[in-house]
């Protein structure tokens, strides 16, 4: 079985060790299931684990409510001995604008600028970049709607 930490679960725990910020969320209080983490803690501070401590460290719509990107991004690779894999919406996503996102200007280039670097200083291995798109209903386009990283460490 796969060391997987699975940071900011809310009520979708899915790793075998689940960390979010709140024991209990709107998103929690609604479902029917009885969730919770594993772990109590923030993003935005230190993780309590060693270096390498899982092999896979998942955050799906985390990032964007740090308060410094860079940091969290550095302590989830620091917790991984080999993958971290991240989600976020896209700048042009219409759950891009939420009030309590820190961050709304996420886009590939962003990711690129950062996790270039991180290579060039041998942080990290590799990294892949997914665009997903979903129809905008009104106009049936397709719009980014969520950007997907894979970075090897």
């Amino acid at each position: 079985m796969i060391d997987w930490l699975d940071v900011g679960c809310g009520d979708n725990p899915r790793g075998t060790l689940n960390l979010d910020k709140y024991l209990e969320s709107p998103e929690i209080r609604l479902s029917s299931v009885e969730t919770s983490p594993d772990v109590l803690t923030d993003l935005d501070y230190r993780l309590p684990f060693k270096d390498d401590s899982f092999e896979v460290v998942t955050a799906y719509h985390v990032l964007e409510h740090t308060e410094n990107i860079i940091k969290a991004l550095l302590e989830l690779i620091r917790v991984s001995s080999f993958m971290v894999i991240i989600r976020v919406p896209h700048r042009l996503s219409r759950f891009n604008k939420l009030p309590y996102h820190r961050h709304q200007y996420l886009n590939v280039k962003f990711f690129k600028r950062i996790l270039e670097k991180l290579k060039k200083y041998r942080v990290i291995k590799a990294y892949e970049i997914q665009l997903h798109y979903k129809p905008h209903v009104k106009y049936f386009l397709q719009l980014p709607d969520e950007i997907e990283v894979f970075i090897w460490v």
